[in-house]
């Protein structure tokens, strides 16, 4: 039997850092989840890491995945602060795959967040439209709901509209 190859991902992780990740170990769950995710790539995939609170930051720009290590202490250094500007964070997720975007790859922004948004678009119907402009262009976005009090609509609205999956 022939080993058939996954498709090579373009996967750019856009992890919630914002004050409310400080709750109830969900920045623990959040980078939990990253390391499991990158451990689970291979050398043909590529990788970015962008973070959100107030600011937006780009840890890890988008990169062939040749040092796992180094993208994996760039998700264990992350600590909650300031606000919350989700959208901030999925934009420039998209963007950066939008940088790399070519056939044959899967390319997919997963989205760690409890999606308690308090600072760029907050508006659930606007933040569906950024999702939906993505998926047009085949960029699918995953959410991953992290706590128990995360909000569930703009979460699964992301997923929906993302043509992506939807789990917390």
């Amino acid at each position: 039997a022939q080993f058939k190859e996954r498709t090579p991902v373009n996967l750019v992780l856009v992890i919630d850092r914002g004050g409310s990740m400080g709750d109830k170990g969900k920045i623990e769950y959040a980078r939990e989840a990253a390391k499991q995710i990158i451990a689970g790539l291979g050398k043909e995939d590529r990788l970015a890491v962008v973070a959100y609170s107030t600011e937006v930051e780009l840890l890890y720009p988008i990169q062939l995945l040749t040092d796992k290590d180094k993208a994996s202490s760039v998700v264990s250094a992350l600590y909650p602060t300031d606000s919350t500007n989700l959208s901030g964070g999925l934009v420039m997720g998209i963007e950066q795959l939008d940088s790399v975007k070519r056939d044959g790859y899967v390319n997919r922004v997963i989205l760690l967040s409890d999606g308690l948004a308090n600072a760029g678009i907050t508006d659930i119907g606007e933040l569906g439209r950024v999702a939906s402009r993505a998926s047009e262009k085949g960029i699918h976005i995953t959410t991953m709901g992290l706590g128990v009090d995360y909000d569930e609509n703009i979460m699964m609205n992301l997923a929906e509209h993302g043509a992506g999956n939807y789990y917390f």
